[in-house]
């Protein structure tokens, strides 16, 4: 079964069907991970051997990691680097300069100390199979994936996907409750974490694949040995679902979660980008998937449609999740596989001093992590624009400012001698605070 549900297009009430492309965020993953995996069985790679023989040139903050890193352990979010997500998230730098930005990056957990969701380390990924494959990630996935399995609709550029016939378009719930558009995410410069788009048609090609292992013309693209290495589970994570005895504790294997659910396998993952979650399951027992793309952020329908699913196809009375999962207290509502980091804010305040005058506030600010920050004021407001995105500044009490727009947090500047030197700003929450040098 393949069909479309809701509308696409609010605005113009166009109706979503089987070919209607969105973008799968974090389900990229895999495609990012199988990549891999066919260049371990072309012996271009190993899973285990450290990247740093494939990839002289790479470059981490934790001097352990950067010797050690493997594959597996990229795929697995197991380098312990920390997010970052606001580094890249609206940057205009491309995937080489995102890469020298790493050594810069601070470090949070001890390398193989516990999983880590990082989007960054799925990056570095593919620019190693693009090394390794002398092309770039997005024409070797088209070539070896998307083409061999007649996956013809779908890309991995949103950089003109409002041209392209028969979209979805992003929406998410603004602070009234109101559903309202979003912007075009593009995420080029990250694409192997998250930058593919693609429907619902073309996604049960993936799916078939996954399960059976051949193209639609029964051709293999990966060998048995590999495929069993990508469903390997090999560390703890965290899930809402953890809670419940119908899941068994979760594990990561390689771009995909793994655990039992009403004592069936079950291999999955989530994604959400700009206005679009999706999921993906494999049901490797009753060898059948299901996959739900959705075209609003901040609903976790996709998850509900899925567990649905899942009960039908085992024959077994559903369950109501929505009741159960929003019985729990709201910080155990946990937001799995997602793609960016909101609502951050600044922690370990420094001494308060004395108010100057707002012009001595204005001005560039510098990471070499993350890159420039800039104040500037219009209409007797302070504003700070990093990457693509502006937010409003509202003194707090000096030198605290607080952020709202697009980024909701704390803006802290550091004089030295009276003048603005610095200022900090909690854009990763489990490090800290990211300092930018005037």
């Amino acid at each position: 079964m393949a069909e479309g549900l809701g509308l696409r297009d609010r605005e113009k009430q166009l109706p979503a069907n089987a070919e209607t492309l969105f973008g799968i965020g974090s389900n990229s993953k895999a495609f990012t991970a199988v990549l891999a995996a066919q260049q371990v069985d072309q012996k271009l790679l190993t899973l285990d051997g450290a990247l740093k023989q494939f990839f002289p040139e790479l470059q981490l903050s934790d001097p352990i990691a950067e010797s050690s890193v493997s594959m597996r352990d990229l795929l697995s979010h197991q380098s312990g680097q920390a997010r970052h997500d606001l580094m890249w998230l609206g940057a205009t730098a491309t995937r080489q300069e995102l890469l020298a930005r790493l050594p810069h990056l601070e470090t949070n957990l001890k390398f193989r100390e516990k999983h880590q969701y990082s989007n960054l380390m799925y990056m570095l990924a593919g620019a190693i199979s693009e090394k390794l494959g002398s092309k770039n990630w997005d024409t070797l996935l088209k070539e070896k994936l998307f083409n061999p399995l007649q996956m013809n609709r779908s890309n991995s550029s949103a950089k003109n996907f409002e041209t392209l016939e028969n979209i979805a378009l992003p929406y998410t719930e603004n602070s009234s409750g109101q559903i309202v558009r979003r912007g075009i995410r593009v995420l080029d410069n990250m694409g192997p974490c998250g930058s593919i788009n693609s429907n619902i048609n073309d996604m049960l090609k993936w799916v078939e694949f996954l399960i059976s292992q051949k193209t639609p013309d029964q051709k293999s693209l990966l060998s048995s040995e590999m495929f069993e290495e990508l469903y390997k589970p090999l560390v703890a994570v965290e899930s809402t679902y953890n809670k419940f005895p119908e899941f068994t504790p979760q594990q990561y294997a390689m771009g995909f979660r793994i655990h039992k659910y009403r004592g069936t396998s079950v291999v999955r993952h989530g994604g959400s980008i700009g206005g679009f979650v999706s999921s993906v399951v494999l049901l490797p027992d009753l060898k059948t998937g299901i996959v739900v793309l959705q075209n609003v952020d901040h609903f976790d329908a996709h998850h509900y449609i899925a567990l649905r699913a899942m009960d039908l196809l085992l024959g077994l009375p559903p369950i109501d999740w929505i009741s159960r999962v929003e019985a729990l207290p709201l910080h155990l509502q946990l937001k799995e596989d997602s793609d960016i980091l909101e609502n951050i804010k600044l922690e370990d305040p420094m001494q308060i001093i004395e108010d100057p005058q707002s012009e001595n506030l204005v001005g560039e600010f510098t990471n070499a992590g993350y890159g420039k920050i800039k104040i500037f004021e219009k209409e007797k407001r302070l504003h700070m624009q990093f990457n693509d995105w502006t937010s409003t500044l509202t003194l707090n009490k000096f030198p605290i400012y607080k952020s709202s727009g697009n980024y909701n947090g704390d803006v802290e500047f550091e004089l030295v001698n009276g003048k603005v030197k610095n200022l900090r700003v909690n854009f990763e929450t489990a490090v800290n605070a990211i300092r930018f040098e005037k």
